[in-house]
């Protein structure tokens, strides 16, 4: 997947201040190879977080070089040490709240072949920041149709709210498509339905404040009056 640099390049563009612990993240990655396990490694690098404290972009460059980099997801597959990473991440992610804590946790499952929970993981990544819809919609649109079931909707969900919120192309109408399609695969689903519809009225609310377009556009370039 390529998800993890397209965010790398998004994040590593800008020049931000070092977080207070930085130099302690950076000696303790330096200090590596004296650890006897990944596990004992890992568990003092996430005690580097704070609860409650927000990951700072800084420090996220090095989490993504370091864990998604030369030492990724596949490569602790390799060496029996998936399980490991992905607890990490899942711990950052309960830890900082960061959007993209919660996307790494998703790859390390999703490298792990655990898809379901991969969708899942990604889905609340971008209720979290919409502004993740290009990097992680990408990559994930097919695993997540595979999977299907709740984590398809969810994650649809996810991706037709950040559509709503500003994240489409206003060329495009492809939150009232996707609206529509979820309407057709859920028509025998009340409770699907009740969350679609949800979605359905904050549409709706969107077009009158003129935030998105009256006009249905459809992929032949045709148009069509609501």
């Amino acid at each position: 997947m390529k998800w993890f640099h397209h965010i790398t390049d998004r994040i590593g563009g800008s020049e931000s201040a070092a977080s207070e612990h930085a130099d302690a993240i950076s000696e303790l990655f330096y200090r590596r190879s004296l650890y006897k396990t990944s596990g004992e490694f890992l568990r003092d690098l996430l005690a580097l977080f704070p609860e409650g404290e927000p990951l700072a972009d800084a420090d996220l460059r090095v989490l993504l070089k370091e864990l998604r980099g030369i030492w990724g997801a596949e490569q602790a597959l390799a060496f029996g040490e998936l399980a490991e990473q992905t607890e990490f991440w899942l711990g950052l992610a309960a830890h900082t709240g960061s959007p993209y804590a919660h996307a790494c946790y998703g790859d390390a499952l999703l490298v792990g072949g655990q898809h379901a929970e991969a969708v899942e993981a990604f889905a609340l990544s971008l209720e979290l920041a919409p502004e993740l819809l290009p990097e992680i919609a990408q990559d994930l649109d097919d695993v997540a149709r595979e999977v299907g079931g709740e984590p398809w909707l969810h994650f649809c969900l996810a991706k037709l709210a950040a559509l709503i919120g500003g994240q489409a192309d206003p060329d495009d109408d492809e939150s009232r498509e996707l609206y529509s399609e979820l309407l057709e695969e859920f028509s025998g689903d009340s409770e699907a339905l009740e969350r679609i519809h949800y979605h359905g009225q904050v549409l709706a609310e969107a077009v009158k404040r003129g935030d998105l377009p009256r006009a249905m556009v459809r992929r032949s370039g045709k148009r069509t009056e609501n």
